[in-house]
């Protein structure tokens, strides 16, 4: 059912009501706060002042004296005393620390609380292992005070926990408030007291009642609202009439056309019928600006989706574009295994996820002759289609140079000096390069700056290679490489990755970590190469559950199955 029209004047009324007690709500709220806030921070200056002369006027010698004694007769309270600290055994046992110096002290603290009109005050230290706060020194009521050694659990809800002491002591602004059924409303401070080495005792707190300012600033608060409730009120009304005479009419005018804009036939593209242009509103004033507005705003809307248009076209081109480009870069990467099916020496198995549509990480395995196989696994910093560019350049240059011959150190040192040539945007590229002597298991590697190996023996024993890195390719000509040896015995194989694998991050931000996954790596040791790289991926997936991938994840495993024959 359609709802009952309402006079926009009543609108106007009821909308300047709304918006003047929102204000004035607002308003008072903040004014509030402000001054509750004010007075805090007022309380917490000067209770920390007069706790703090209050201290000062003990002695530091006897404050680190009293604390001491009680502490250590604390710790050796007999287990049947300790469970009821208001015996007279319990408090018995403390009574050689209650002598001359302790009561001119108590007297001290009594003098401080009233002066400065404290409900309380008292030194405690905090026994974080059984949750208790417990008393040295406590400045209350002779009747009502606490006896050194004295304590109180703070898994009662009116105690403060040590982490709440800590936090009020530790803060300029904060203290801890509370109400309680018989003292009212309590504002509670803490200051930190050290001894003559800088070692925390304890802390010096002090309870002040706000109950009176409380009920004063609530009072105050209730009149505040009450007198400008009234003064909208009256201001709603004079607006309301106002508005009516010289604002009303021609916005209804121009809800009419807009009504009519919005119901007109979208589906159409005319650009030449022009909804808001033929009202012709001349009131030389804001509705006029209005007007203009939005016979601007439907010019605005027009030439706007005529470049929505425009440009979802060019992005279904550009999408295209991508998906070329992914294909192209999936077509130059080894992705049909067996790579040497002829090949019973060795074997190979790689995979690369990129984070977006094209990456930035790659790998190769070629041979370099009869009996030389190479290996490479490298990834190039960025993401994207600038990151696949560099990757295609770094792949062929390393391709083309290993081909020439060298250890992988003399490779990896002249594919750095031409991958630094006209390289303006400084973009490079970590390299792990290895050759594999098929003839004799031994394995020659460098590493600039990439990810460290895992070495999975065939007895099942795992090894993560960590030799010295090289500086990364593509950051400075002229930077020397070193070659290490490994030897691989036959059923031997080397797991080498990006940093896509340890850097997987989860929902919480915490990443995967170089020890969790060699911790992965020796839980499917005995796999297959196909299912090794298969089952390290599920439990990736299984670590980072929902969150996103943020980097390129490639592995890589080279099995030596058997040494080449002459």
């Amino acid at each position: 059912m359609k709802s009952k029209r309402v006079s926009l004047q009543v609108v106007a009324f009821n909308s300047i009501l709304i918006m003047s007690l929102t204000l004035i709500l607002v308003i008072g709220a903040a004014t509030l706060v402000n001054n509750f806030f004010s007075t805090m921070r007022s309380y917490k200056r000067e209770t920390a002042h007069a706790m703090g002369y209050a201290v000062s006027l003990l002695g530091a010698s006897y404050v680190e004296s009293v604390y001491t004694a009680t502490r250590n007769k604390y710790n050796s309270v007999p287990k049947e005393l300790d469970e009821d600290e208001f015996s007279g055994d319990y408090i018995s046992y403390f009574a050689e620390i209650i002598d001359d110096d302790f009561w001119n002290a108590r007297d001290i603290l009594v003098l401080c609380k009233e002066k400065n009109q404290f409900a309380s005050i008292a030194l405690i230290f905090p026994d974080v292992e059984r949750e208790r706060v417990v008393f040295v020194i406590d400045g209350y009521d002779i009747e009502s005070a606490y006896s050194p050694g004295q304590y109180i659990s703070t898994q009662q809800a009116d105690v403060d926990t040590p982490k709440e002491m800590e936090k009020v002591a530790s803060s300029n602004l904060i203290l801890h408030v509370g109400h309680g059924d018989v003292n009212g409303w309590i504002a509670t401070n803490y200051i930190k007291i050290f001894d003559s080495n800088g070692s925390f005792l304890g802390y010096c707190t002090c309870d002040v009642n706000i109950t009176d300012f409380f009920y004063r600033l609530i009072g105050s608060a209730i009149a505040y609202i009450i007198i400008f409730m009234v003064v909208v009120a009256f201001m709603a009304y004079k607006i309301s009439r106002m508005m009516k005479r010289r604002i009303i009419s021609p916005i209804n005018r121009l809800a009419v056309t807009a009504e009519e804009y919005i119901k007109r036939d979208k589906t159409v593209e005319d650009d030449t019928k022009l909804f808001f242009e033929e009202l012709k509103i001349d009131t030389n004033d804001e509705i006029e600006t209005l007007y203009h507005a939005l016979t601007e705003m439907e010019l605005d809307i027009n030439s706007t989706m005529r470049r929505i248009r425009e440009m979802t076209a060019e992005k279904e081109r550009t999408a295209a574009e991508m998906d070329l480009a992914a294909r192209i870069q999936s077509s130059m990467l080894p992705t049909v295994f067996p790579l040497f099916p002829g090949k019973e020496e060795f074997d190979v198995f790689a995979s690369m996820d990129p984070a977006k549509e094209v990456g930035g990480d790659f790998y190769d395995a070629f041979l370099i002759d009869d009996e030389h196989l190479c290996l490479v696994i490298a990834d190039v910093s960025g993401k994207g289609v600038p990151a696949s560019l560099f990757m295609v350049v770094s792949k062929t240059v390393i391709k083309n140079r290993a081909k020439l011959g060298g250890t992988p150190s003399q490779i990896l040192y002249d594919v750095n000096n031409t991958l630094n040539e006209g390289n303006k945007t400084m973009m490079f590229v970590t390299v792990w390069l290895a050759i594999l002597d098929l003839k004799t298991g031994e394995l020659t590697e460098a590493n600039a700056g990439h990810e460290n190996p895992v070495i999975i023996r065939k007895n099942g024993e795992c090894e993560l290679i960590k030799n010295e890195h090289g500086l990364v390719l593509g950051v400075m000509s002229g930077t020397e490489q070193k070659d290490f040896y490994h030897t691989l015995s036959e059923g031997d194989r080397i797991f080498v990755y990006t940093d896509g694998l340890p850097e997987a991050t989860n929902e919480e931000g915490s990443r995967l970590e170089e020890h969790r996954m060699f911790e992965i790596i020796k839980e499917h040791r005995d796999d297959d190469n196909v299912t090794l790289l298969k089952n390290i991926r599920s439990d990736v997936d299984d670590f980072v559950k929902d969150a996103p991938q943020y980097d390129d994840l490639t592995m890589m495993v080279v099995e030596y199955k058997t040494k080449i024959c002459n």
